[in-house]
């Protein structure tokens, strides 16, 4: 899951996105509800990437990647895995 990542971000983000910056356990656990994704990612935490630092810094990287693929030019991140 290369262009998948999960971030931390605080308690009112957090639930104005659902828990939808756990999105790594997400998809490796679709059918686990997003009440429950928190505790999903403290119990997986050991077997993940680190989180990534924040919402913003995270889709400005995403940004700069698909920019760059629109371009054809190396999509790789030194920040996003």
């Amino acid at each position: 899951m290369q262009s998948t990542r999960s971030f931390q971000t605080n308690w009112f983000f957090q639930f104005l996105y659902f828990n939808m910056n756990n999105q790594i356990e997400h998809h490796h656990y679709p059918t686990v509800s997003f009440p429950a994704l928190p505790d999903l990612s403290e119990a997986i935490a050991g077997q993940q990437p680190n989180p990534d630092a924040g919402f913003l810094s995270t889709q400005w990287e995403v940004l700069k990647i698909t920019i760059r693929r629109s371009l054809g030019r190396d999509d790789r991140s030194t920040i996003i895995r």
